[in-house]
């Protein structure tokens, strides 16, 4: 979910222009864009009005309505259970 690092800083540069040395990685911008148009309803005007922030508030709370636990990640033993259960769906 967008909100937590969306400028992410690096210390390196980064292949195909998208950092340097010290700078802020560009924002996903034509995944933003999907995003607010598609899942949260916004027009184009909306989307380039709002800030990086309101877009993230918006999206953050699109997800707690409908149910999806923000809090924490995944731990490696949950990521695993869910991995062998899609793999015996898939040999199924």
């Amino acid at each position: 979910m967008p909100g937590h690092g969306i400028h992410r800083h690096v210390d390196e540069r980064r292949e195909g222009g998208k950092a340097q040395s010290g700078g802020v990685e560009a924002l996903p911008w034509e995944d933003m864009l999907a995003s607010a148009l598609g899942v949260l309803g916004w027009s184009p005007d909306t989307f380039w009005k709002a800030t990086s922030y309101e877009y993230t508030a918006a999206m953050k709370g699109h997800l707690l309505a409908k149910g999806v636990n923000l809090e924490g990640g995944m731990t490696r033993n949950e990521f695993l259970a869910l991995k062998a259960k899609d793999e015996q769906g898939k040999a199924g």
